[in-house]
């Protein structure tokens, strides 16, 4: 799993790409350095046509804490 990646694309240009909505007021400003432990869009297989602001990262199964990164 990489470290850091970019999302520099304005939600409108995501909803048109994926066809799909984002909910109302959802404020999202392109980034240049998404982290771990940091907020980020995701698209889910449960809900495919919806945005959706989740943790970027990975805890594995034997992690103690969700999120040491804070």
């Amino acid at each position: 799993m990489c470290g850091r990646y970019i999302l520099v694309q304005k939600v409108e240009s995501i909803e048109k790409r994926f066809n799909l909505t984002a909910p109302e007021g959802f404020d999202w400003k392109p980034l240049y350095s998404i982290f771990l432990g940091q907020m980020a869009l995701v698209i889910t297989s449960e809900y495919p046509r919806f945005l959706d602001l989740m943790q970027f990262g990975l805890t594995p199964f034997w992690a103690k804490s969700q999120c040491s990164y804070k």
